[in-house]
C-alpha cells in the first residue's frame, strides 16, 4: 500500500504533505468521478418496507371496491386506509422523536432539526458581482481592514500584564500521546462534513478508518511530541453569511464564518481534551463563565444575571449595569497576550506552550464564493474561528478581565458579551452617583 512509504521519522510538516497527497492519488486512481443522471425522490425515514406492504393492502381493496362497489368492499378498503393511516401517523412520530433525542443537549443541532421540519432554514443571498472572483476579494479585503482597524485602535493601550496562577497549580509542561482508539472515537464524534480543502470526503475518510488509522495516529503523536502544528492545516475557508436576509446586501452586513480541515479539527479535539483536563483538576475555569464550558450555557447566563437583578430588589436595591459587546472578538487576539495567559495563568509551560505558538503562527484564511476562492490573506493576530480550540483559547484570553473590576462589582460573562453591575441603596445620599462613578471606573479599567 502506498501509505507504507511514510517516514516515521520525517517531520510532522511532511508525513503531513505526503499523508494527503497519497490520499489524493488513490482517490483518483480508485474513486474516479463519473456522471450519473438519476431521479430525485423525497426520502421518507418513516415509509419502511412493512408501511409499503400496508399501501399495497390499501391499493389492493381499494381496486376490489372499486371493481364491485359492494358495502362490504367498501369496510374492507375503509378498514385498510385507517390501518394505514395508523401505521403512517406512529411510524412519524417515533422518527421525530428518534431525531430530537439524537440531537442530545446540543442546542445547535436541535434548532438546525426545527429550521428544516418547519422550512424556515435561512437563504444567503449576495451581492451582485459582475464575477465570483471580484466578489471573493471584495469580501476578503472588507474582512481584513476591518481586523487591522481595530487592532491599530489597541497599539496605543499598554500591554496587559496577566496575573499569575497559584502556587498550587500544577504545570501543563506537555501534551501526551494518544493510542488509536482514542482517535479513532475522536473522528466519529466530528461532524461527517467536507470541506474544499480536504483531501478525500470525510464520508470515505471513516469508511476507510480501518485502514488508515494508524497513519493518522502518528501524525497526531508527531505534533504533540514536536510541539510542531502542521502547515498544511493551517488555512480556512470563510464562507460570508448574510445577518439578516432584510438587510441591505453589502459588506458590512455579513458575518465571516470560517471552516477548516477535518484533520485540523482533529488534532485540536485531541488538545482541547488535555486542556480541559488540566483546566478542572487545577480549577482553573471560572464559576460563571457561560459558554464552552461543562454545565454552564447561554441559559444559566440568562438566569444567574435575572437571578441577581431580583435578589437585589428583593433587598430594596436598585441595580446599576453595563453590557458590553466585543467586537469582532476571535478576529481580534493578539497572540503575544494570549500565550503570557496561558503561560502565566494557566501554568501552560515549556513544549505545551511551544505547541500553542506553533498553533497560532502563519494562519492564513481565503474566501470562498461558489467554489471560486479569493486571494488568501495571512493573519498575524485572532484564533480561528470553525475550529475546536478557538473557542477554549478566547475564553482564556478573556478571563483575566474579571481581575480588573473592583471586588464590589460583579461581572458575568457569555464568550464576548459581559455584564458589569453593582447594586446600591437608593435612600442613601448620593450612592447613586458613587456607585455609577465606580462603575465608571472599572470601565475605563477593563478598555
Amino acid at each position: 500500500m502506498m501509505l507504507d512509504t511514510l517516514d516515521p521519522e520525517d517531520d510532522v510538516h511532511s508525513m503531513t504533505t505526503n499523508f494527503e497527497n497519497i490520499l489524493s492519488t488513490l482517490l483518483d486512481v480508485f474513486a474516479l468521478a463519473k456522471m450519473w443522471m438519476t431521479s430525485v425522490r423525497k426520502y421518507n425515514p418513516w415509509f419502511t418496507s412493512i408501511m409499503n406492504l400496508l399501501k399495497q393492502k390499501v391499493r389492493k381493496c381499494e381496486k376490489q371496491w372499486k371493481q364491485n362497489p359492494t358495502n362490504e368492499h367498501w369496510l374492507i378498503f375503509t378498514a385498510c386506509r385507517r390501518e394505514y393511516f395508523y401505521a403512517i401517523r406512529h411510524a412519524k412520530k417515533d422518527v421525530l422523536k428518534d431525531r430530537i433525542a439524537k440531537c442530545g443537549k446540543d442546542s445547535r443541532r436541535l434548532f438546525q432539526l426545527v429550521h428544516l421540519l418547519t422550512g424556515t432554514k435561512k437563504n444567503n443571498p449576495l451581492p451582485a458581482a459582475p464575477f465570483d472572483k471580484i466578489l471573493a476579494n471584495t469580501f476578503s479585503e472588507f474582512f481584513f481592514n476591518k481586523i487591522s482597524k481595530i487592532c491599530q485602535d489597541l497599539d496605543h493601550h499598554p500591554m496587559f500584564d496577566p496575573p499569575r496562577a497559584l502556587d498550587t497549580t500544577n504545570p501543563l509542561m506537555q501534551f501526551h500521546t494518544v493510542l488509536s482508539t482514542v482517535v479513532c472515537k475522536c473522528i466519529s464524534s466530528l461532524p461527517t462534513k467536507s470541506l474544499e480543502l480536504d483531501s478525500i470526503p470525510i464520508s470515505l475518510l471513516k469508511q476507510l478508518l480501518d485502514y488508515i488509522l494508524d497513519f493518522i495516529t502518528k501524525i497526531v503523536n508527531k505534533s504533540l511530541t514536536t510541539s510542531q502544528f502542521p502547515h498544511h492545516w493551517k488555512n480556512g475557508l470563510v464562507k460570508p453569511l448574510v445577518k439578516s436576509p432584510t438587510m441591505t446586501l453589502q459588506s458590512s452586513n455579513y458575518h465571516p464564518v470560517t471552516n477548516l480541515i477535518f484533520l485540523s479539527k482533529l488534532l485540536e479535539s485531541i488538545t482541547l481534551d488535555q486542556l480541559n483536563t488540566h483546566c478542572s483538576l487545577n480549577f482553573l475555569l471560572l464559576d460563571y463563565q457561560s459558554a464552552y464550558h461543562s454545565h454552564f450555557s447561554y441559559e444559566t447566563a440568562i438566569i444567574k444575571l435575572h437571578n441577581d437583578i431580583l435578589w437585589n430588589m428583593e433587598k430594596q436595591s436598585v441595580t446599576a449595569l453595563i453590557a458590553l459587546d466585543l467586537s469582532a472578538a476571535f478576529d481580534t487576539v493578539d497572540h503575544s497576550i494570549l500565550l503570557s495567559v496561558l503561560d502565566r495563568t494557566y501554568a501552560v509551560q515549556d513544549d505545551a506552550l511551544c505547541w500553542f505558538q506553533s498553533y497560532l503562527d502563519h494562519w492564513s484564511c481565503q474566501v470562498v464564493i461558489n467554489n471560486i476562492f479569493s486571494e488568501p490573506k495571512y493573519l498575524p493576530f485572532s484564533v480561528p474561528q470553525g475550529s475546536c480550540l478557538g473557542p477554549m483559547l478566547f475564553t482564556v484570553y478573556a478571563s483575566t478581565l474579571g481581575t480588573i473590576p473592583g471586588e464590589d462589582t460583579v461581572i458575568s460573562r457569555y464568550t464576548d458579551d459581559h455584564n458589569l453591575w453593582k447594586a446600591f441603596d437608593p435612600c442613601i445620599h448620593n450612592m447613586e452617583q458613587i456607585t455609577l462613578s465606580s462603575l465608571s471606573k472599572d470601565l475605563a479599567n477593563i478598555e
